[in-house]
């Protein structure tokens, strides 16, 4: 191959990574907004407290208040405010739909 085929491979490679990326925390932010409105609030110290790691292809939304797991998993009836399994509801509204998967990892 000549250096100018493989100068456009790369440069190609290049644009597709960032498109990617980009790709990638659009679907979060949709999930995050998503999030943001159903999470049940008490004080707001929940939806407060999610980081948003996004490292290439792979983003990734955590509650760091202790009792988020607790929250996320209680029954609807249960809650005051917000909707049940608020994340998991976002993430099959927002990311399911275009992509056709994604997935919900608890505890630590």
């Amino acid at each position: 191959m000549s250096s100018e085929v493989l100068f456009g491979l790369d440069k190609l490679r290049n644009e597709l990574e960032v498109k990617c990326v980009r790709a990638t925390e659009e679907c979060v932010r949709g999930i995050v907004t998503r999030s943001d409105a159903y999470c049940p609030t008490s004080t707001g110290k929940l939806r407060d407290s999610k980081d948003i790691i996004i490292n290439g292809n792979d983003g990734v939304i955590v509650y760091t208040e202790s009792y988020a797991e607790v929250v996320h998993e209680t029954p609807q009836p249960m809650l005051k405010s917000g909707r049940s399994r608020f994340l998991a509801q976002a993430i099959k509204e927002t990311y399911d739909k275009d992509f056709g998967r994604g997935s919900i990892v608890t505890g630590k």
